[in-house]
């Protein structure tokens, strides 16, 4: 049995602000069931209360976001028999203090979805937080943010990223689409969830072969290095997608669904791949990024591309995890 989380609202009419809430979804398969067919493996939990074969599709509706720009767009409808509830799909632009306006009516109905089209990186991604794990989305500048090598620290500044349909289907959308990392797939039970990043985001590994190699036990490896190693892969089918970004004083490891992994690195070619207006905001917050002699460290030792895949490799002809117990309480002691 699968759990997914995404976050939505309980209908309580037009003309107030929402607040999103946490929507737990459980299924014995990857798709939401059409609207008239009875599915009694699927539940939908939200502010304690779980609701069995909630019948669903998406709906239209008009919307004022907490910046006061008016939206029409398609959101994901579940009928519980005695209750609508609601929740944004992937890049919408409605947020917490959102004011419904209007209602449009029924767009699908009848085919259901796949949930991963739902739930990839939009909302939900889990980071450690002083207190506890707290999605993503959530986080705002100055929340403090476990990390590996420097206790808490503050957020300085949090991002996103939209990739649009049209984006998705162009001839690079291959460079866009997000990394897959199923849960348990890098070792020790790591991560704790199914995990999604971009393909250049870079997770840690901790093992004696990295250490063998590189002379220290602890490197980063781009996502993209890691496809094919225990199920990790490319998800192709999505309508759109949302990257968040997290950026700290320095280069540090945090923990996605408690995984090590990195934040925002400040190197040339990362801020040549989000927005302007994001380059700009990290300027305004670090300006010694605009120095040309500026050179950021990094939290842990980046290897090529080349011997990024070629530790890999090595990890699957060994059949080894890319965690090992011993090197990460060696290097966290």
């Amino acid at each position: 049995m699968a759990t997914y989380e995404i976050n939505g609202w309980v209908w309580s009419g037009l003309g107030s602000a929402t607040t999103l809430s946490t929507i737990t979804i459980t299924d014995d398969d990857p798709t939401m069931s059409p609207y008239f067919t009875d599915d009694f493996t699927e539940t939908l939990e939200i502010g304690g209360t779980t609701y069995t074969n909630p019948r669903g599709g998406t709906y239209e509706l008009t919307f004022t976001d907490s910046g006061g720009t008016s939206h029409t767009e398609d959101f994901l409808l579940w009928f519980t028999g005695s209750n609508f509830i609601f929740a944004p799909l992937p890049g919408s632009n409605f947020d917490d203090g959102s004011v419904l306006d209007s209602l449009g009516g029924w767009q699908e109905f009848s085919s259901g979805f796949n949930w991963e089209d739902i739930t990839c990186f939009t909302s939900g991604t889990l980071i450690e937080t002083i207190n506890g794990s707290t999605p993503i989305e959530t986080l705002c500048a100055g929340d403090l943010i476990k990390t590996q090598n420097h206790g808490y620290r503050p957020l300085l500044w949090i991002g996103k990223s939209f990739v649009s349909f049209a984006d998705l289907s162009s001839e690079n959308a291959d460079k866009l689409y997000p990394v897959k990392i199923p849960a348990h797939s890098l070792g020790l039970g790591l991560p704790s969830r199914d995990l999604c990043v971009s393909r250049q985001h870079r997770m840690l590994v901790s093992s004696k072969i990295a250490a063998r190699m590189f002379e220290t036990s602890e490197v980063f490896v781009s996502a993209v290095k890691l496809l094919g190693y225990n199920g990790i892969r490319q998800i192709t089918d999505l309508r759109s997608v949302e990257y968040y970004h997290l950026l700290f004083d320095q280069h540090e490891i945090i923990f996605a669904e408690d995984a090590p992994t990195e934040s925002f690195y400040t190197g040339r070619e990362a801020l040549r791949l989000i927005s302007q207006t994001s380059a700009d905001e990290i300027l305004k917050l670090k300006p010694e990024i605009a120095q040309s002699h500026y050179i950021p460290d990094v939290a842990a030792y980046i290897p090529s591309g080349k011997h990024q895949r070629k530790l890999i490799e090595r990890h699957q002809k060994n059949s080894a995890c890319l965690y090992n117990a011993a090197t990460m309480r060696q290097e966290r002691a």
